[in-house]
């Protein structure tokens, strides 16, 4: 039965394969056509009813903290340097330095609430220039390690924007002011 629905279905085929062929070309045009309107939401609030309490909680918080966002920066070693002057452990006090200075510099951005390093943690001025004693600090702080990878050649530095609210700011102030 099976056999003979094909062989049906292949006579068909090669009977109007000009008509089956000129109907998948007006069909995929009307296809591209729409795939042109087509977008993705990835805001998951706007599958659920605004009258939900988790939407209006959620709507509360982004309220109250003001959709601050977070950047991760990573910084690491690079492993083909070959020096002798060259860094091999992240704790060495020329990067804590360098994370310290590099934070100071992003925090003077109006959009930036505060960055989070290794070097933050550290007054500029008493930043010891001896790598062990620099080691023996971070080893007394074992949270400490979590900042670090297994092998210390790589570190991370988080920094709190508030971009969206700057940006809005920004959009608001050139909008020229009418008087009516």
């Amino acid at each position: 039965m099976l056999r003979r629905m094909f062989k049906s279905l292949a006579r068909v085929q090669a009977r109007y394969y000009k008509q089956i062929v000129a109907l998948t070309l007006i069909i995929t045009v009307f296809q591209v056509y729409g795939a042109t309107f087509m977008y993705m939401e990835t805001d998951f609030s706007k599958f659920q009813p605004p009258t939900e309490p988790a939407v209006i909680l959620n709507n509360k918080v982004q309220d109250t903290f003001a959709g601050q966002d977070s950047i991760f920066l990573v910084i690491e070693l690079d492993p083909d340097i070959d020096s002798n002057n060259a860094v091999k452990d992240i704790r060495d006090p020329r990067v804590v330095r360098m994370l310290k200075d590099l934070g100071d510099e992003i925090l003077q951005d109006p959009a930036v609430d505060s960055v989070f390093s290794v070097g933050a943690r550290f007054p500029k001025d008493n930043i010891t220039d001896d790598i062990d004693e620099m080691i023996d600090i971070f080893n007394k702080y074992p949270a400490s390690r979590q900042f670090f990878n297994r092998d210390y050649t790589a570190t991370m530095a988080i920094v709190r924007a508030n971009i969206g609210e700057l940006m809005s700011r920004r959009k608001r102030s050139s909008i020229p002011y009418k008087r009516t």
